[in-house]
Parts: C-alpha cells; sequence; structure tokens
C-alpha cells in the first residue's frame, strides 16, 4: 500500500512539473503556420464579444498566417487551446476577479471598461465587466504579442511576423485610470472609420461624457427667475428626449461679469483684470439642479470650470448632480506641474486638487502645449507633459480626461488616459492594479 502511495505521489509530482515546465515555455496558439487554438465564443454572443473575436482572428492571421477558427461553447475541439471571450469565459474567471475589474467608485459615471484575463492548462481566458472590456482584453492579447497601434489605419500598425506563437502564463485584473478617455485633434474628420478603429484599439472611451459644452441657454444670470427659465428649457428638452441623462450648464465661451462683491474680492489667478465669478455661478446652477431634482433625479449637469470660473469656490458648495470640468484655458502650457518652476501650472493643479476635495465628479479637459496657445510655443513634447501630470490627475481621482491634441500624442496620450502610470517609452501593458 505504501508503495502503491509513493507512486501515486511521484505521478502527481511528475504531472505537476510538467503542467508547470508547459505553463512556462506557452500554449501553442500557432506552430510554424498552422493553428493550434480556437476562440471561442457564447452562443449568443454580444457585438462587442463577436468584433473581439474578429480583432484576434484577424491579427494573429496577419502574424502567422494561420487563421483561428471561431466557434461557440458547444462546438468546442477538445484537442485545440481555447480563447475564452466573454460570456464564454464566465466559468474559468472567479466572479471575485470580474469585480475587482469594475473598480473602486460604482456609480453611473463608472465606465466599466474593466477586464480579466487569466490562463490555464489549455486555455486563455478574456472577459470584461462589459462587453467593451471583453474587446479592450483582446486588444492587450494582441499587445501582449507585440501589436501595436500608432496611428489610425495601415500605416500607422506594427504587427510582428510570427510563424510561431506562444502565449505564457498570464493573469491580470485591469482597470482604467479614468472613465473618460478621449481625445481629439485638428485631423480628426480626416481620419474617417480608421480612426474609429484606432480609438477602440486604443482603449478610448467617448460614452462618459460630461457634457460641458458652453451653453448660450442662460439669459439674464441676475433675473430672478432665471434657475426656473433654465429648468424649463431643459423639461422642454426631456419631453422630446426622456432618456437623456446630461445637460450643459456651462456658460458661454466668454468670462462671467461679475462685481468685487459677487466676487468676494477675488481676482482671477492670471486674467487679473477680471473678479472669480465661481460663487455667482454655482449659486444659479445649483438652484437649476434642485428644482429638477425630484422629478428627475437620475439627471446630471456638467459645467466647464474656466476663465474667470475657474477658482475654486469660498462659499458655495455643488449639488451631487454637478460635474465640473476644469479647463485652463489661457494658463501655461510650457511647464510640468510640482516642479516649483511656474506659479501658473503650480496653480491650476492645486486648484484641481481642491476641486476634487469637494467633489468626486471632477473631468479635465486638457490643452495641448503648442495647440491652442501657439503664441506660447512648444519647448518640449507633449508627451513628456502628459507623463509627468497624468500621474497626479489620477492620484487625485480626476474621473476623465479629454485631450485637445496634436498628432504626435496620438498613441502616447491613450497609453496615459488607460493607465496613468504607465510608462510611456515602453508602451507595452496598461491597466492599473484592482483595489
Amino acid at each position: 500500500m505504501d508503495r502503491v502511495k509513493s507512486l501515486v505521489a511521484a505521478g502527481c509530482l511528475a504531472f505537476c512539473c510538467m503542467l508547470s515546465a508547459c505553463t512556462q515555455l506557452g500554449m501553442t496558439l500557432v506552430e510554424q503556420g498552422w493553428p493550434r487554438a480556437q476562440i471561442v465564443l457564447p452562443d449568443q454572443p454580444e457585438k462587442l464579444e463577436q468584433l473581439a473575436a474578429e480583432e484576434l482572428q484577424h491579427f494573429v492571421e496577419k502574424m502567422s498566417g494561420a487563421k483561428l477558427e471561431i466557434r461557440t461553447a458547444e462546438k468546442v475541439d477538445p484537442a485545440r487551446v481555447r480563447i475564452l471571450l466573454g460570456g464564454a469565459a464566465r466559468g474559468v474567471i472567479a466572479a471575485k476577479k470580474l469585480d475587482q475589474a469594475l473598480g473602486g467608485r460604482r456609480d453611473d459615471l463608472n465606465c466599466r471598461n474593466g477586464f480579466v484575463i487569466v490562463s490555464g492548462a489549455d486555455y486563455v481566458a478574456i472577459s470584461g465587466v462589459e462587453p467593451s472590456g471583453t474587446l479592450f482584453g483582446a486588444y492587450e492579447l494582441l499587445e501582449r504579442l507585440g501589436c501595436r497601434w500608432f496611428w489610425p489605419g495601415e500605416i500607422g500598425q506594427v504587427v510582428p511576423t510570427k510563424p510561431t506563437i506562444k502565449v505564457g502564463t498570464i493573469d491580470t485584473v485591469s482597470v482604467p485610470s479614468f472613465d473618460q478617455r478621449a481625445q481629439w485633434f485638428s485631423a480628426d474628420n480626416d481620419l474617417g472609420p480608421d480612426r474609429e478603429d484606432w480609438n477602440r484599439r486604443m482603449r478610448l472611451d467617448y460614452d462618459t461624457d460630461p457634457a460641458a459644452g458652453h451653453s448660450q441657454g442662460h439669459g439674464d444670470p441676475r433675473h430672478p427667475d432665471a434657475a426656473e427659465i433654465r429648468a424649463d428649457k431643459i423639461r422642454a428638452v426631456l419631453e422630446k428626449h426622456p432618456n437623456r441623462k446630461w445637460f450643459s450648464l456651462s456658460w458661454g465661451d466668454t468670462s462671467m461679469n461679475v462685481s468685487p462683491e459677487e466676487g468676494y474680492g477675488i481676482r482671477h489667478p492670471w486674467q487679473r483684470n477680471h473678479y472669480q465669478a465661481v460663487d455667482f455661478s454655482l449659486d444659479l446652477y445649483n438652484r437649476v439642479a434642485e428644482l429638477l431634482e425630484k422629478e428627475h433625479p437620475d439627471l446630471r449637469f456638467g459645467f466647464y470650470v474656466y476663465n474667470n470660473y475657474f477658482y475654486v469656490p469660498v462659499e458655495h458648495t455643488m449639488h451631487r448632480s454637478l460635474v465640473p470640468v476644469v479647463a485652463a484655458l489661457g494658463s501655461c502650457a510650457r511647464h510640468v506641474a510640482g516642479t516649483g518652476t511656474c506659479w501658473h501650472r503650480d496653480t491650476v493643479f492645486e486648484l484641481m486638487k481642491r476641486w476634487c476635495r469637494m467633489s468626486d465628479n471632477v473631468f479635465v479637459y486638457d490643452y495641448e502645449p503648442g495647440f491652442v496657445n501657439l503664441s506660447q510655443g512648444v519647448p518640449m513634447p507633449g508627451v513628456t507633459r502628459f507623463r509627468e501630470e497624468m500621474p497626479m490627475m489620477a492620484d487625485m481621482g480626476v474621473r476623465g480626461i479629454l485631450q485637445q491634441s496634436i498628432m504626435s500624442l496620438m498613441q502616447q496620450g491613450p497609453n496615459l488616459l488607460y493607465q496613468g502610470q504607465a510608462d510611456v517609452g515602453r508602451p507595452r501593458r496598461r491597466g492599473r492594479p484592482a483595489g
């Protein structure tokens, strides 16, 4: 009996060692141009799960010449490695890991783009909190295999030639650093569908949009019924579009004229001919939100922290439905915040910190040096500023960023948007640890 136990133990040990060695060597997806794996979808895949499968199939074939078959769970070939996607991966990915991929802030602003990738003896499983996360996880796997998308279209793709493709051990939970990850630059209209494909591959997210565009609908803010007038206009829109959830309360693209008394005697940090108008505007925004709260408790109202309403309020707090978007137009874009060399940039970040202490819903509209402020010149690459400042924004709790950018940031910017701490000198893996 003891000998039998010893043989069983030795056999188990040998199997474990073999399994460990196979894991270290990696599973073979393609061998000398021949497919050794299959892509597995749930029986009724979501649209983005199907797209994830097609993107994996396309780029693996482009790398190796081998076309991996896409199958449903009930038609799996047991002799081949399985790349399980979305619902098909839920059986091997622990619910706890998917819960971690949701991140820490579980409100309506959460983009739900996180994902999990785990590997086993004969499978790689990829699943997102939502189907968008599954798609982003597929791109993460392709990046691990060497694919890059530096620019929209074929010209910006880097796809290595690999007749044999292996995947090593993977166990990762990825949560975006920012819920909104958006980028706009001057050539957008010329790129067409290539730009949409590139947005997805770079894990950008345009769904979480604070809708804080300049509004011209306030009328006279000093009118005794100014809040009621604005609320009635929103009600009229909701009658035609009852599912709409976002409205802008921003002032127009101008400074707001306030008296020294209304501005508490505080002048704008660099527009010294204007007093701060934040308290004055917040009073109006709060009243609009309060008028609509009972009828429409789920509405959100974005507003720009901009021009002379850039300062932090002295007396007023914010209604819970208000979403400030810090847009430091006119501030210095030559220097990096936190170095002590530029009071402009340091002031912007100090005010940004104060807004984040007031609200968990702060977004940023970031202007790239040399794009808007052409007169300042471009003494350093934009990526230098972004790679220093984005980790600071993530740490202070900024929820999302729209980069008004120049083309040199097209690949580096999204790396930093998905993971604020990314090493953009070596852009390989993105996403921050959950928790």
